[in-house]
């Protein structure tokens, strides 16, 4: 086996990379992150049983996941395919003739920024939500009905107003557009994130 390279880790994993032995396999493989399906939780007293957890094995240039083990080398993801097995345990990720292994640990919860109304809404604005019109840009060949549900909920967290409509908007978006998310949820989690986010550094309106 080649010697192992060195990832940071979240701390959140750090109970999940001790010295229990876990097995897992790879769910799939983009440019920036890898994706894999494993045994995290024990579910019974004595660890025998547990529920399947997903962790991320990122870039640099990823998110920065709190389930996630950020690489240097991008082509660590080149050598992952999907249902490829791994193991876990000892502080390391194996898979085949490679592994990964932990050689600092990271906060599992990400320092927010400086943030405010202006700085959501010119990040915003950068993503195509600018009102309830979007940049073509930035947000190709869009569906109505998103935007209009991301526009008015972004204007609710940016202190917009509209906070007493929420429970309808939110109604509109739930399930509804493309992708086995689908669409919506991927608006509203977005919203929900933001929010929880910049709660407590400025007024963010609730309804009711």
């Amino acid at each position: 086996m080649t010697r192992p390279l060195p990832v940071v880790a979240s701390a959140w994993l750090r109970p999940r990379l001790g010295t229990t032995r876990r097995t897992g396999h790879v769910l799939g493989v983009t440019p920036r992150a890898a994706y894999v399906a494993v045994d995290l939780r024990p579910t019974s007293v004595d660890g025998t049983s547990s529920r399947r957890g997903v962790m991320a094995i990122e870039t640099a240039e990823a998110v920065g996941l709190p389930n996630g083990l950020e690489v240097a080398d991008p082509d660590v993801l080149a050598r992952m395919a999907p249902g490829q097995p791994v193991t876990l345990g000892a502080g390391r990720l194996t898979a085949g003739d490679w592994s990964l292994a932990v050689r600092r640990w990271r906060r599992a919860r990400p320092v927010p920024g400086p943030a405010g109304p202006v700085v959501v809404r010119a990040r915003l604005g950068s993503l195509g939500v600018t009102g309830a019109r979007p940049l073509p840009t930035a947000w190709p060949d869009p569906d109505p009905r998103l935007v209009a549900g991301a526009a008015r909920l972004a204007d609710v967290v940016t202190g917009g107003g509209g906070a007493g409509e929420v429970d309808r908007d939110l109604a509109r978006l739930l399930g509804y557009g493309p992708g086995s998310t689908p669409a919506g949820d991927d608006v509203v989690a977005a919203v929900v994130a933001t929010a929880t986010v910049l709660a407590g550094r400025w007024a963010v309106p609730t309804p009711g």
